[in-house]
């Protein structure tokens, strides 16, 4: 045989197989368009509102011209739920007002420290961590001292959705012999009703 017949029949034999597996292979639809999967976005966790104010006891504070405190963060405790499985945590919150002077926090007087959106739940206790506490009193500067340079209240309350908690921080200015000591008011301090 020719070799061109050959390469005839090579060709026609192989358009006859293709035509026969042709019939037994499925036929593909157009090829898939690529389409990133659905977004799905997490529940928004609900919050409400802190509200943290501080005020000063009357007692060594009349000593005082002035009596600054920094407060460098606010810390709230949160309490696990049993139940979902979570476990405590502190939430770390930057004061709006850094500053503030204890001398003109008397007789009812307040300045709000915090006001943001928190995570809704159990809440055990609120520290104040203080960077400096400065005074003056009689034209001189006076020793004051933030026993382990944080405040803390130890009073339970709870955020509840959408709502406004207002808890109020009690200080109180204690002499010690030529120093002054911050401390808490524990029993005057917590959520106003």
């Amino acid at each position: 045989m020719e070799k061109k017949t050959v390469l005839c029949l090579i060709a026609v034999v192989a358009i006859i197989v293709v035509v026969i597996f042709a019939g037994c292979i499925e036929k593909e639809g157009p090829a898939p368009t690529l389409t990133p999967p659905p977004t799905i976005t997490a529940p928004k966790e609900m919050a409400g509102t802190f509200v943290l104010q501080v005020t000063d006891q009357p007692s060594a504070i009349d000593d005082f011209d002035i009596l600054n405190v920094t407060v460098s963060e606010v810390m709230l405790h949160k309490t696990g739920e049993a139940d979902s499985g979570t476990n405590e945590t502190w939430i770390t919150l930057e004061p709006s007002n850094h500053s503030f002077d204890l001398t003109t926090l008397q007789e009812g007087n307040v300045t709000t420290i915090v006001n943001e959106s928190v995570e809704t739940g159990k809440y055990t206790q609120v520290r104040l961590i203080v960077e400096s506490a400065k005074g003056i009193a009689n034209e001189s500067m006076v020793n004051v001292t933030v026993p382990s340079g944080m405040l803390k209240v130890v009073k339970p309350f709870t955020i509840t959705e959408n709502q406004t908690v207002t808890f109020r921080f009690d200080i109180n200015v204690v002499k010690a012999g030529e120093e002054y000591n911050v401390v808490p008011v524990i029993g005057k301090s917590g959520v106003l009703l």
